[in-house]
């Protein structure tokens, strides 16, 4: 069964999955509000207008790395590290889970709609957050550009950034064209756990 043929099979279209990838930049017009209500009374969006983990599996099925989904990679356990590899994870899985902690964050910290910038110690008008999709396609970019590829830092990095927010999530890891940069990268270099184990790396996944 293909992705397409998945998302028709679960009731659902190219609008609903809008909304899911947009979750947190939708316009204010009526027709997607419907869609948004429709999903939350399905339980693809809670309450507070987070994924749930079924929306989050719609998502999945149109990242980039879909047909990696079902491969498996060695399970890896490590008693003197405790580093555990789980034997279905693929880059786009943890993009997902990553995605997901990073809307928990923001929910643990009392942020839970129309994410916003802050900027003196007040929240904008501009939105911080970023669907699943667009999350993926800049973190490899980054990885490609940097070569900086311990997972875990950067999501830690990643979470932390969660709690300034003064960039847009995505310009905080990679600004591109003429003002190019990352912060993510220097923040990235400068990091450092409280407890040193091995590190996640992408290529892990394939």
């Amino acid at each position: 069964m293909t992705n397409i043929e998945d998302l028709f099979c679960r009731g659902l279209d190219f609008n609903h999955l809008y909304v899911l990838q947009n979750i947190n930049n939708l316009p204010d017009v009526n027709k997607i509000i419907g869609y948004y209500e429709m999903l939350k009374k399905r339980d693809y969006i809670t309450e507070d207008g987070i994924l749930t983990l079924k929306g989050q599996e719609v998502i999945a099925l149109f990242t980039k790395d879909f047909q990696l989904a079902n491969q498996e990679t060695s399970s890896v356990v490590n008693k003197n590290d405790n580093t555990v590899q789980d034997n279905k994870q693929t880059f786009s899985n943890w993009v997902v889970e990553l995605h997901s902690k990073l809307q928990q964050k923001l929910k643990d910290i009392g942020v839970t709609e129309k994410v916003k910038l802050v900027f003196d110690g007040k929240q904008t008008n501009h939105p911080y957050f970023c669907s699943v999709v667009d999350l993926e396609g800049k973190i490899k970019k980054f990885i490609s550009r940097y070569r900086m590829d311990d997972l875990k830092r950067i999501e830690a990095c990643l979470l932390k950034h969660c709690e300034v927010r003064n960039q847009k999530l995505l310009m905080y890891i990679l600004r591109e064209g003429a003002n190019t940069g990352s912060s993510l990268a220097s923040d990235y270099e400068s990091y450092v756990e409280e407890i040193i184990s091995k590190p996640i790396k992408k290529a892990d996944f394939f």
